[in-house]
């Protein structure tokens, strides 16, 4: 009986310990999210003023438009060559 006591001591004090360390783990990330956000704030804040244009809008993909696409840029190409070859005939 005393035996199971002082086992079930060990494996609380192991437990609190674990506790504790997930507990400062927690702090840490906490810490570090608000650090994040305070330096995204700035930058959204930065961008604002100089580009007039949020962090979001900088960061997204662009999708570049019909005209820009790489497939279509051979051709216009080629018909910028022609028309230049033939103000030279």
């Amino acid at each position: 009986m005393r035996e199971a006591l002082r086992e079930g001591e060990e494996d609380l004090k192991a437990l609190r310990a674990s506790g504790q360390e997930s507990h400062e783990k927690r702090t840490q990330i906490e810490v570090d999210l608000v650090r994040k956000q305070a330096e995204l704030k700035f930058l959204d804040e930065t961008s604002r003023k100089e580009l007039n244009s949020p962090v979001a809008e900088l960061a997204a993909p662009t999708i570049p438009s019909p005209a820009t696409r790489p497939s279509r840029r051979p051709q216009e190409c080629d018909d910028v060559r022609n028309r230049i070859e033939s103000l030279g005939r």
